[in-house]
């Protein structure tokens, strides 16, 4: 069978879900590599989106101060959706602060990056109980 990537379907969702499925990047930086080597002419703007963000994620997520907190295996689901409810209200005083009063754009996308984080952990969590219980 061809790949998406072969047929010409070269979304960014769709060409980052098939680069993990085969198992051709499990790290970020395996994914910038392939980016940037093999894909390098294919690129639209919706990989180069999800490129960034998952980029923003990983910054957030290796900050020393985020770093020493721990993990989240351990955090139940009520607790993340809470800390998850405080990232959305964090991302729109961001937004509503970029759009009314000059806010810096950066600082939206580090909310939603803590939010997509946040969101991640949650769905890991899940994956991670829904094996435990099978």
């Amino acid at each position: 069978m061809q790949s998406l990537y072969d047929r010409g379907i070269y979304t960014g969702w769709a060409l980052v879900v098939e680069m993990i499925e085969r198992g051709d990047i499990k790290s970020l930086p395996e994914l910038a590599t392939h980016l940037t080597g093999i894909y390098q002419n294919k690129i639209d703007d919706r990989l180069q989106l999800v490129v960034d963000h998952a980029y923003s994620m990983h910054k957030t997520l290796t900050l020393p101060k985020n770093a020493q907190k721990g993990g989240w295996k351990g955090m139940d689901t009520a607790t993340l959706i809470s800390l998850l409810d405080k990232e959305i209200e964090e991302f729109y005083a961001a937004l509503w602060a970029c759009d009314f009063h000059g806010g810096a754009p950066e600082r939206v996308a580090e909310e939603a990056s803590d939010m997509s984080n946040f969101a991640a952990m949650i769905v890991d969590n899940c994956r991670t109980t829904r094996v435990s219980n099978n």
